[in-house]
C-alpha cells in the first residue's frame, strides 16, 4: 500500500509539471524531427548530391592487388569522399547494401594477384544498389581506374563485375527523424526522474519516510517505479501524437510496439538507478545525465543523418547504446518485422536495465547501511 501510495504522490507530482516534461521529452524531439525531416527529405530518400559516404571493402585475396587497392581506397584523397569499412565476410558486406547501411560494396576475389599475373584474372566484385547511382557511379569509376592502371595499356578488359543488389523495404524520413530523435531525448528522462530522486534524499526525506515506519528500500524500488511508469506514459504520448500530427506509422504490431515501450522504459529505469546509486551530488548527477545524453546520441549515430555517415570507430560502439537499439527496435517494426525480428533489441534492452537497477539498488542498500 505504501509503495503505491508513494509512486501516486510521484506521478502527481510529475503531472504538476506536466507541461515541462511534454515540452522537453515529448514537444522537442516532435520539432527537431519535424525539421529534420523537412530539410533532409531529399538525401534520406536517395535523392541526394554527392557527399561522403560509406561503402564496405572485402579483401579475399590478401595479396599484392587486394593490398594495393585497399591503400587506394584508404588514402588521404579517397577518403575526403568515402568513408571504408573493412570487412572480411562477403555475405556481411551485400547484406549491408540491403540494409542501406552503406552505398556500394567491393569484393577482391580469392588468388586476385595470382591468377592476374597467370593472365587467367578474376573480375573484381561491385554489388550497389539501383537508387545510389551518384555514389555508385563514383565507386565504379574508383576500380575502373584501378583495373587500367593494373591492367596492360593495349588492354581495354575491365576486371569488374557489377552486381544490382535490390535494397531492403526502407523507412521514411519521417519514420527515421521522429523515431531517431525520441530515442535520444527520452535519455533526457534519467536527468529528470533522477535529479528528483538526489533532491529528496539530499532534503532527508529518507529519514522522514523511516520515522513513519517506511522501509527504505521500499522508498527507493518505489521511485523506480514511478520512473518506469511515466517513461512509458510519455512513451506512448509521443506515439499517439507523431502517429496523428505527422501520420508516422510505427508498423501494426501493437505487442511489439509495447514490448519495446516496456523495455525501454526497463533500460531507462535502470540507467536512472545506477546514477542515483553512484553519485551522491545533485549537479554531478546533472552533468552526469547530460554526458549520458551526449554519448549515447553520437555514438548511436542520433545526431547524424544516417548511422553510415559515422567515422567507422565509432559506428561500431552503437549496438551498445540505448538509443541505436531502442531506434532499431521500432524501425524493424515499421518495415513488417515480427516479434521474433526484435527480440534481441527487447532483450538487449531489458537485461541491461534489470542489472543496471539491481546494481545500484545494492549501492543504495550500502549507502544506507553505512
Amino acid at each position: 500500500m505504501r509503495v503505491i501510495n508513494i509512486i501516486r504522490n510521484d506521478l502527481k507530482k510529475y503531472y504538476r509539471n506536466a507541461a515541462f516534461i511534454i515540452l522537453v521529452l515529448v514537444g522537442a524531439p516532435m520539432l527537431i524531427g519535424f525539421v529534420e525531416t523537412c530539410i533532409f527529405y531529399k538525401d534520406y530518400n536517395g535523392q541526394s548530391t554527392l557527399n561522403k559516404f560509406s561503402i564496405s571493402f572485402v579483401d579475399k585475396d590478401k595479396s599484392f592487388y587486394g593490398t594495393m587497392l585497399k591503400k587506394m581506397l584508404t588514402s588521404k584523397e579517397i577518403k575526403k569522399t568515402l568513408n571504408v569499412q573493412i570487412d572480411s565476410d562477403e555475405n556481411r558486406a551485400e547484406s549491408k547494401v540491403k540494409n542501406d547501411e552503406v552505398s556500394a560494396a567491393i569484393i577482391v576475389p580469392k588468388n586476385f594477384t595470382k591468377n592476374f599475373i597467370e593472365n587467367r584474372p578474376k573480375d573484381i566484385k561491385l554489388l550497389k544498389s539501383p537508387m545510389d547511382t551518384i555514389n555508385d557511379n563514383v565507386v565504379e569509376g574508383i576500380l575502373k581506374s584501378f583495373t587500367d592502371e593494373i591492367s596492360l595499356k593495349s588492354s581495354k578488359v575491365s576486371y569488374v563485375d557489377t552486381t544490382i543488389i535490390k535494397k531492403q523495404s526502407r523507412v521514411s524520413a519521417a519514420q527515421h527523424y521522429y523515431t531517431v530523435m525520441f530515442s535520444t531525448f527520452i535519455v533526457l528522462s534519467v536527468f529528470i526522474f533522477g535529479s528528483d530522486i538526489i533532491e529528496e534524499k539530499n532534503e532527508n526525506v529518507l529519514a522522514r519516510i523511516s520515522s513513519t515506519g517506511t522501509n527504505k528500500y521500499i522508498y527507493f524500488y518505489s521511485k523506480l517505479g514511478s520512473t518506469f511508469i511515466m517513461c512509458i506514459i510519455e512513451t506512448i504520448i509521443y506515439i499517439i501524437l507523431t502517429s496523428i500530427i505527422f501520420d508516422v506509422d510505427y508498423g501494426s504490431n501493437y505487442v511489439g510496439i509495447l514490448s519495446i515501450i516496456f523495455s525501454g522504459s526497463v533500460a531507462i529505469t535502470g540507467l536512472t538507478a545506477i546514477g542515483i546509486g553512484i553519485i551522491k551530488k545533485l549537479n554531478v548527477f546533472r552533468i552526469y545525465s547530460c554526458i549520458l545524453y551526449m554519448v549515447m546520441g553520437i555514438f548511436s549515430g542520433s545526431f547524424a543523418l544516417t548511422l553510415e555517415t559515422l567515422p567507422q570507430k565509432t559506428a561500431q560502439f552503437a549496438p551498445y547504446t540505448f538509443n541505436y537499439n531502442y531506434y532499431k527496435a521500432y524501425n524493424v517494426l515499421m518495415l513488417g518485422g515480427n516479434m521474433n525480428s526484435i527480440l534481441n533489441f527487447i532483450l538487449k534492452l531489458s537485461i541491461f536495465g534489470i542489472i543496471a537497477s539491481i546494481l545500484g539498488s545494492i549501492i543504495f542498500k550500502v549507502e544506507v547501511n553505512n
